[in-house]
């Protein structure tokens, strides 16, 4: 088994050959008459070549192929180089008197650059990107009260409807229907469409037809009250189950989904779009302290509870995260469903929306700003969906009989 004191030994090994060889190299540089520092940066970035390949394939058994781990794999390196570089140049400055100073002030180096390597090696370059449980920043949990949220109305449904069909706020109309519009193509004609925690009613403005909206809570444009942990509904009777950013709010998502099993006919679907807790949600969640997070929930527990049941706006936002983060995981949890699509997405539009319900002050943008701002999430959550992501987009579909 590749187990914690096995990657030990292994990354060791790994170390002192690299280190051997860039030692080699770094006493032959420096009798050529080459200066310290270039010298072992020159050494360094061998040993870095080095180490890399033999700890992907032998160490940690991980394939690294990327973007995303790409751009940890280099920010785990640049720290390490930098602080080994910072420590090399220092310890040359105080054993200067010695001499020995160039090959004790070598070693030190190396050993602050192996602990920074093996840390973030383990915990940030060789897993899957956004991986819940290889969290390293921020993990939390962290649930701040409802008192300390710096978001204005929240809660305040009727608000936010009167205010956005009035205003319809640019920046929130861009997300919303970025949200919702790629869910029409799984709307057939006749199919019986079901929203579950309808919230303010938006979808309506999105979708190419209405869906029957449900909250557990009573308002004027709501079909039905309808509890999502217990769906009092006819077996096999829908076709379609919408859940547009409320499943962190569930106290039990497990009894949702075994809800979503019995109600949808075969082939059914339920589309979804949620929270991603990549590391910037989590700072913007500590900033506004707005919502929180724990990654310690046991979603796949029957009688785990999530979040408060006497609550409705408890949340947790790392929900869908250990939900989708292993499909092989749910599918195994809930056999009747497969998960057909799990894409992540969403950046700079989410915070530059002000809030779907509570909300901050933000301008407004004009069209081409925001389409470039989309693209330009694109981008960056191609490149490191694990720092960037704030939201996910799921479809499960219920297996034929």
């Amino acid at each position: 088994m590749n187990t914690l004191p096995v990657q030990v030994m292994r990354f060791g090994a790994v170390g002192l050959t690299a280190v051997a060889l860039a030692y080699v190299q770094y006493q032959w540089l420096i009798s050529q008459g080459l200066g310290s520092g270039a010298a072992y940066f020159i050494a360094y970035g061998c040993s870095l070549v080095v180490s890399f390949f033999l700890n992907r394939s032998w160490t940690f058994r991980h394939d690294t192929s990327g973007f995303d781990a790409s751009i940890r794999f280099l920010l785990v390196h640049a720290s390490s180089y930098c602080a080994s570089m910072l420590t090399h140049q220092v310890s040359v400055h105080l054993l200067v008197p010695h001499q020995s100073a160039h090959t004790l002030a070598f070693f030190l180096a190396i050993a602050v650059s192996t602990l920074i390597n093996f840390v973030g090696s383990k915990y940030f370059v060789y897993t899957a990107p956004g991986h819940a449980s290889k969290t390293l920043f921020l993990k939390g949990p962290f649930f701040p009260p409802h008192s300390a949220n710096r978001m204005k109305s929240e809660g305040a449904l009727i608000q936010a409807r009167a205010n956005f069909l009035r205003d319809r706020f640019r920046n929130l109309d861009f997300l919303l229907r970025q949200r919702y519009a790629w869910m029409n193509p799984y709307l057939g004609d006749d199919a019986v469409v079901l929203e579950i925690g309808s919230g303010a009613g938006f979808a309506e403005l999105y979708l190419k037809r209405r869906p029957i909206f449900t909250d557990a809570i009573a308002h004027p444009w709501i079909d039905r009250v309808l509890d999502a942990t217990h769906m009092d509904l006819e077996n096999s009777s829908i076709d379609c189950i919408i859940a547009s950013h409320n499943i962190h709010h569930f106290y039990s998502p497990y009894k949702f989904f075994k809800g979503c099993e019995r109600l949808l006919k075969p082939g059914g679907v339920v589309l979804i779009q949620e929270l991603n807790t990549s590391l910037m949600l989590r700072l913007l969640l500590r900033l506004m302290r707005h919502e929180g997070w724990s990654y310690e929930v046991k979603v796949f527990d029957e009688f785990a509870i999530a979040n408060d049941p006497s609550d409705p706006w408890s949340a947790n936002c790392a929900i869908p995260q250990l939900l989708f983060e292993d499909p092989g995981r749910f599918e195994a949890e809930f056999p009747q469903l497969k998960v057909e699509k799990n894409a992540l997405g969403e950046f700079l539009l989410f915070p530059l929306s002000g809030g779907v319900i509570a909300k901050t002050a933000m301008p407004q943008l004009p069209v081409w700003l925001l389409r470039a701002v989309q693209q330009l999430d694109r981008a960056l959550v191609a490149l490191a969906p694990s720092v960037f992501a704030m939201g996910r987009s799921v479809v499960l579909r219920k297996k034929a009989i």
